[in-house]
């Protein structure tokens, strides 16, 4: 296993971990945050926020979290 992924839909999140070397290691939390809670944030804050989740098993796959939670 390469990834593994932590997904939790009530805090509509993703949590990373990539093997390395036979070890998962934690690599980024990903997040669906709302648009008004990103404009109540400052610069610094919005920078923090990771909301495109880029798939290590290939080089150009990004997954909007969003997506991932969106509901019908």
């Amino acid at each position: 296993m390469r990834e593994y992924w932590l997904v939790s839909p009530l805090a509509r999140t993703v949590e990373v971990y990539l093997n390395h070397d036979g070890v998962l290691t934690f690599d980024c939390v990903y997040e669906d945050v709302p648009d008004w809670e990103l404009e109540r944030m400052d610069e610094d804050d919005r920078k923090n926020v990771h909301m495109d989740l880029k798939v290590s098993l290939y080089d150009d796959l990004i997954i909007p979290v969003r997506d991932i939670f969106y509901k019908m």
